[in-house]
């Protein structure tokens, strides 16, 4: 079989707006996506201060969070296996389930978000807020509409510590063309524990302007691409002045040149570049050199005539 991404972006696409990376914080799964469609997120550090800077700043995104409600199946509701009460789940049982359920949006992908999500061993002092660390794996499981399709997540001792563990966890539910009636998305909790989170979010992103937002993005065209060693350089040819998003990992041993002038690099989108670019055509130039590669080279310099001078005079 051969698959074919059709919402695949080129190595450079176009944004006019931009929004500061410290302005999406509150901001949940799907509305970043929906905002990186529109809009360059641009690390706050960089941000630029210029009056004239010729990319205007987005202010806010959709509202994309999805209104649920939590319940306990009756057949665990009536074992009294799981509770939960104030961003704690307790599962006393040897396993326990909660069902999510929401309004569905047609032609989407819906996704569950947790924050800050903690898994801790039963005790005595639960009811303290106090708990101990759980010495053995632990795992959740997701399901949407009983489909068999899941998702399951493990922990270890070592991630309710957060010495390697992750905090924040975001399940795709998967996209429907439609989605009818009330939707249920359950989590089956495989073993007794408590798990605690700061917040648990459902969202979705619409998919009706999906192809046409790619489209925007796409309208820098880009030709001449050559590649040498620590170099690359290519010819792009843009309707609009904006930013030039380059799909290469950020990194500040870049430098940027267009049209032969050194400009500022953005690191954008949480990890790729931008630059400012002029309507039509120009050309960009990037280097790139590691970081403290020259002091590095000078230390060792350095570090060679030391010992070279101690073998000379080892008195």
């Amino acid at each position: 079989f051969f698959y074919v991404n059709r919402f695949a972006l080129p190595l450079i696409y176009y944004y006019g707006d931009f929004m500061p990376e410290n302005e999406t914080s509150n901001y949940n799964l799907a509305e970043k996506e929906y905002l990186m469609l529109n809009t360059a997120i641009i690390d706050s550090s960089a941000v630029p201060s210029d009056v004239d800077f010729p990319v205007k700043k987005t202010n806010s995104a959709p509202n994309l969070s999805l209104d649920y409600e939590i319940s306990i199946p009756e057949t665990y509701k009536n074992s009294m296996d799981i509770d939960y009460d104030n961003n704690i789940i307790f599962v006393y049982g040897d396993e326990g389930q909660l069902n999510l359920s929401y309004d569905g949006v047609d032609n989407s992908e819906i996704y569950l978000q947790f924050n800050n999500l903690n898994c801790y061993n039963i005790n005595d002092k639960k009811m303290e807020g106090t708990y101990d660390d759980i010495d053995t794996f632990y795992s959740f499981t997701i399901f949407d509409n009983d489909e068999p399709r899941k998702y399951t997540q493990y922990f270890s001792k070592y991630d309710s510590k957060g010495r390697g563990g992750i905090k924040n966890y975001s399940i795709n539910l998967s996209y429907k063309e439609k989605r009818e009636g009330r939707q249920i998305a359950t989590i089956f909790f495989d073993q007794p524990g408590i798990y605690t989170y700061d917040d648990l979010i459902l969202s979705y992103i619409n998919f009706d302007d999906y192809e046409d937002s790619l489209e925007k993005l796409k309208t820098i065209s880009l030709e001449n691409f050559h590649q040498d060693v620590n170099k690359w350089t290519f010819n792009i040819d843009s309707k609009e002045s904006g930013l030039a998003c380059i799909a290469i990992p950020y990194s500040k041993g870049f430098t940027a040149f267009v049209n032969s002038e050194k400009t500022p690099i953005y690191n954008t989108n949480y990890k790729y570049q931008s630059v400012v670019i002029p309507s039509g055509k120009s050309t960009i130039t990037l280097t790139y050199e590691r970081p403290f590669n020259k002091l590095c080279a000078f230390l060792t310099l350095f570090g060679l005539i030391g010992f070279i001078w101690l073998i000379k005079n080892p008195s």
